[in-house]
């Protein structure tokens, strides 16, 4: 085996002044750096400082906005305790001003058949999804003559994938249906009755962006056509007419408490960054 041995190596007078400068140099560049370190830490951890006081103020406007929103509604005597608590913290938790209509809820019900739905609009999940950064475009259509075989079908462009994300619901598993209490038989819904297509849509976008975006939709409020046909409860309102405001009596029939956003009905559209023409029905 060989053996190796170091060969002292002798510098000369410039070459060392030159070594030393050198080290001097790389010392002075080290400290600029450790100093910008510092300086970026500084003004980073007084970013977060200001974003976090800043996402304190928006959470406590939200929940005074919730909470005065029940108190003008009816919902503060209406509610129970821990569904007033269940509402508000909804709204803190994903930033749901229900003054501007992004969530409501309905209750049914007394004692173990006491439901509470907390709800948003289809507006709240396009709105969510463009400001991910991520959403590219997205479609929905129906296919289908009769209400029975009738589908949607969502299509939605997510950035980073080489193809769509595609989903399907069908009429038949969705349709809304409820008691009707002069007849006793159960009924379509009026909505769903009427506008089988534009109802079955909804429940197409409230799913798909679910599926497309779990990270950001995750425990997100159900739309209100995505929920199962209205059961029978109580047949009287607790809240009085003057309490509420009500869309339609006999949506309010088997409901003790109720304050809904009322929604343009929608037509299938394509919205993405090229900015294409509406799409029809087939």
């Amino acid at each position: 085996m060989k053996e190796f041995r170091t060969v002292p190596v002798s510098l000369t007078e410039e070459e060392l002044l030159k070594k030393s400068e050198e080290s001097a140099e790389l010392n002075a560049n080290l400290e600029a750096l450790r100093d910008k370190k510092k300086k970026i830490t500084s003004s980073l951890g007084s970013s977060i400082k200001v974003a976090e006081a800043e996402l304190n103020t928006i959470v406590q406007e939200i929940e005074k906005a919730a909470e005065t929103y029940l108190d003008t509604f009816g919902g503060t005597k209406s509610l129970l305790p821990a569904e007033k608590k269940m509402f508000v913290e909804m709204a803190k938790a994903y930033k749901l001003n229900p003054f501007k209509r992004e969530i409501y809820c309905v209750a049914y019900g007394k004692d173990s058949n006491r439901t509470l739905n907390i709800i948003t609009g289809y507006e709240v999940y396009l709105k969510r999804a463009f400001e991910t950064g991520l959403l590219r475009g997205w479609r929905v259509w129906t296919e289908g003559d009769k209400a029975d075989n009738i589908k949607a079908i969502i299509e939605i462009k997510i950035k980073g994938w080489h193809e769509p994300f595609r989903h399907e619901v069908f009429y038949s598993e969705y349709v809304q249906k409820k008691k009707d209490f002069k007849t006793g038989k159960t009924v379509i819904n009026s909505m769903w009755a009427s506008k089988p297509r534009t109802m079955l849509k909804k429940v197409a976008i409230g799913q798909g962006f679910r599926l497309a975006f779990p990270s950001d939709f995750a425990g997100f409020p159900y739309l209100q056509e995505e929920l199962p046909f209205e059961k029978e409860t109580v047949k009287e309102n607790v809240l009085s007419n003057n309490d509420m405001p009500q869309r339609a009596s006999e949506q309010n029939q088997s409901k003790v408490f109720t304050v809904e956003a009322d929604e343009e009905p929608l037509d299938g559209e394509i919205i993405n960054e090229e900015n294409e023409e509406n799409v029809e029905d087939n």
